[in-house]
């Protein structure tokens, strides 16, 4: 979106497992909220990629509330809502469309064909050859060249996280390796119980799949964010 005018585009490209382009597309939105936009984009996007044929995509999304609106069985009732519902019809299509939160600095090759659109005419693009300014972005996205960024750290005492910490000390009863837990290990759910009481929120502390390694790295949820802990004990 062009700061200060209203003016929005997107844009997006389709690459191959080596990250090099295939195609891509931009659309002129015209007067258009962010989030409208982001959702015209994903619309468009996966228009193109079924009318040429792709059926196998891995999609990055750099907007975490695109990804969360997607997976509401009904769209709640507001402006997006019918776009909503449109990608969702896409998506149900007979196609395997995988879907994840990737950050903007990962995408830099979409985020500028999203500027590029609004020196673009009212509609939709489709780009069989990239433009020439974005081809060092496509070096850059295909390796994976690293950008700074600052990203939350939830810290918290072990005296509220018994699940985990149980779970920790439960990997050292298995064999080296990673083990799934689709369901609580026994003693689990006392555990669990014992979070509600030392947290205010009863919500925190339940973990819907437990992962345990071997060597005592275990991850779980807590207070909705995903938290590692290495002990040495």
């Amino acid at each position: 979106m062009r700061k200060g005018s209203g003016h929005a585009g997107a844009g997006g490209l389709i690459r191959d497992f080596n990250g090099n382009w295939l195609m891509g597309f931009t659309v002129n939105l015209g007067m258009c909220s962010v989030l409208s936009a982001e959702l015209w984009g994903l619309l468009h996007g996966l228009r193109v990629a079924w009318d040429h044929g792709f059926r196998r995509l891995q999609v990055g999304v750099d907007n975490k509330s695109i990804v969360h609106l997607l997976e509401r069985a009904h769209p709640s009732a507001n402006e997006n809502a019918i776009l909503v519902k449109a990608i969702q019809e896409l998506l149900a299509r007979d196609w395997i469309v995988h879907m994840e939160h990737v950050y903007r600095e990962a995408n830099s090759a979409a985020d500028f064909l999203a500027s590029y659109s609004l020196t673009t005419p009212i509609g939709l693009h489709v780009l069989l050859s990239p433009p020439p300014a974005i081809f060092g972005l496509l070096c850059n996205d295909a390796y994976g060249i690293a950008h700074s960024r600052l990203v939350f750290v939830h810290y918290i005492y072990r005296e509220a996280n018994f699940a985990a910490d149980f779970m920790a000390s439960h990997a050292l009863t298995l064999p080296l390796g990673l083990h799934h837990f689709a369901t609580p290990p026994p003693g689990r759910r006392d555990l669990d119980m014992n979070m509600k009481y030392v947290n205010a929120r009863p919500s925190m502390g339940t973990t819907i799949i437990g992962i345990t390694y071997g060597d005592g790295i275990v991850f779980g949820s807590v207070s909705d964010k995903i938290t590692a802990h290495r002990f040495s004990e």
